[in-house]
């Protein structure tokens, strides 16, 4: 059984670029700036609507609809000399669709890379209460399929 943390994960962001093709080649082909001190990154992964069917015979069949990357929060301390930062704050709310790749740690044959694009949207600062730390938060659309791949370790 290969049981691991997500301890040591990173997120990386290729700011206002996305590749021509959406394959193994194409994501690698970019230049990610990793983001710096991420605390978590939300569910990724493709959620599918419903699509009811109310018969005669009185039984309701679902069938999958469309796929919806949706908007996954990232929280994160923050570093305003982290370039990752700087790349978030610059694209923020601009519709500009960028390229992700999230690495996880190794296990012993080969580290999990993750690509994606999307657009930053709703970069905000956490609350400033006597017990916080200074952080911000942000949604990432996740606007296609995600590409699960490997990477020799």
């Amino acid at each position: 059984m290969d049981l691991q943390s997500y301890i040591g994960a990173t997120l990386s962001i290729a700011a206002g670029s996305f590749p021509a093709t959406e394959d193994k080649s194409g994501y690698e082909g970019e230049t990610y700036e990793p983001i710096g001190k991420i605390l978590s990154i939300g569910e990724i992964g493709d959620q599918h609507a419903a699509i009811e069917i109310a018969t005669l015979a009185g039984r309701n069949i679902r069938v999958v609809g469309i796929a919806d990357g949706g908007a996954v929060e990232v929280v994160l301390a923050f570093d305003e000399e982290d370039a990752g930062q700087t790349d978030l704050t610059s694209i923020n709310g601009s519709n500009t669709m960028s390229a992700f790749r999230i690495v996880d740690p190794a296990p012993a044959t080969a580290q999990k890379v993750v690509y994606f694009g999307g657009l930053v949207a709703s970069l905000r600062d956490n609350a400033r209460t006597p017990t916080n730390y200074r952080g911000k938060a942000f949604q990432l659309f996740v606007n296609t399929a995600v590409l699960r791949t490997t990477a020799a370790a």
